[in-house]
């Protein structure tokens, strides 16, 4: 006779005593940043980074996410064709980068609750890797997982972060599902979240802009910039901002560079350009 596994369902009950949205993190894993398993789920487990071949526990993760504040059962109805259809229309179009195609339709997969498009890395093995990847899903939660799109190593093996990719994933994140929601008649507030994962000693570079016209910002460990700006303190970082139908999209964006950057030990969003713009060039 089988034994019951009390565990289990104490872990139940006490899930079932989180609210919704919370519900949903930490199926998600993204509910406590000091968590040892904090943004591990079953598809950021099988995100790839070149920088890390034979250290998978160690690879840096973002994980962008949308979290609807009221969800609920079949809000999207994924499973129907039409849902999915609508999605993949929006593979490009979205602004700030319309041209660029930022879900990878090619890999479809349906998913328990939900639709999944990942980026398979490479062939042989690795055909069992994520570049990268979305899901979407039937509660209205949406995540873009990465790992090597976002980072990168210098000369010296030293790992930087890569800010404006990043933050442009964010931008493009935010306007596809204010898109989304509306389509789907979904009309109430919405938590967009980051999370990262092992990123402590990392550097934060790949900027834009810069201080004048002329320039860019000086990379970290340039030989320009001797002292590089690092996160000190962390393995594991969470930015949160609520989002209404009365948000600035271009606002939340600015703030979420901020908090990465001051995370970081910048005083300055160097995702920016010395007239307040942001530097798309290059990007995607």
């Amino acid at each position: 006779m089988s034994q019951i596994d009390y565990s289990a369902i104490e872990q139940y009950s006490a899930l079932s005593q989180l609210p919704a949205t919370d519900q949903i993190l930490a199926q998600r894993n993204l509910l406590l940043p000091s968590s040892e398993s904090f943004a591990l789920n079953p598809q950021s487990e099988l995100l790839i980074n070149p920088s890390y071949p034979e250290e998978e526990s160690k690879i840096p993760l973002a994980l962008i996410s949308v979290v609807p504040s009221q969800p609920k059962d079949n809000l999207v109805p994924l499973h129907d064709e039409n849902a999915q259809a609508w999605i993949e229309r929006h593979s490009r179009g979205v602004n700030p980068l319309p041209r660029s195609e930022i879900i990878w339709m090619h890999e479809k997969q349906l998913i328990q609750n939900g639709v999944l498009y990942p980026r398979i890395s490479g062939s042989g093995e690795n055909m069992n890797h994520y570049r990268q990847y979305h899901v979407f899903q039937t509660n209205g939660y949406i995540e873009w997982g990465l790992s090597g799109d976002i980072t990168y190593l210098t000369r010296s093996n030293k790992p930087v972060l890569m800010l404006r990719h990043i933050m442009i994933r964010i931008w493009l994140t935010l306007n596809l599902a204010d898109q989304y929601y509306q389509n789907f008649q979904y009309a109430e507030d919405a938590l967009i979240i980051l999370s990262l994962r092992n990123v402590k000693s990392f550097a934060l570079g790949g900027f834009g802009g810069g201080p004048d016209g002329n320039h860019k910002w000086v990379e970290p460990y340039d030989i320009l910039n001797s002292k590089a700006s690092l996160n000190k303190f962390a393995h594991n970082l969470q930015i949160k901002r609520t989002v209404s139908k009365e948000t600035k999209i271009d606002e939340i964006v600015f703030s979420i560079a901020k908090d990465i950057s001051h995370a970081f030990g910048e005083d300055t969003a160097k995702c920016y350009k010395h007239d307040g713009s942001f530097a798309l060039e290059g990007l995607l």
